[in-house]
């Protein structure tokens, strides 16, 4: 089982899609936010779907309101990325 993680940032819909998209071999996707996250009617049913799927979100920017997530700081996240077999950025 192969580890991803999706660094969500300014292509927000596409980057939570491919999220959404990994998931279906059964392999590990963990999601980190660096920006606020914009919940527009692109981005909802990626949203709609992380939340089903129970997938672990990080995020750089406190208060984020629209999935259950993590507050890191930046050198959390350095040493998180460092442990999966693939890292993308959107």
């Amino acid at each position: 089982m192969a580890k991803f993680a999706v660094i969500v940032r300014d292509r927000q819909a596409e980057g939570l899609r491919m999220c959404v998209g990994l998931t279906v071999l059964n392999d590990t996707v963990e999601i980190f936010l660096a920006e606020p996250l914009k919940n527009t009617e692109d981005t909802a049913p990626h949203l709609d779907a992380i939340r089903d799927l129970k997938l672990k979100v990080y995020s750089l920017v406190p208060g984020i309101k629209a999935v259950v997530c993590e507050h890191i700081n930046i050198e959390t996240m350095a040493e998180k990325l460092l442990k999966y077999d693939t890292v993308l950025p959107y």
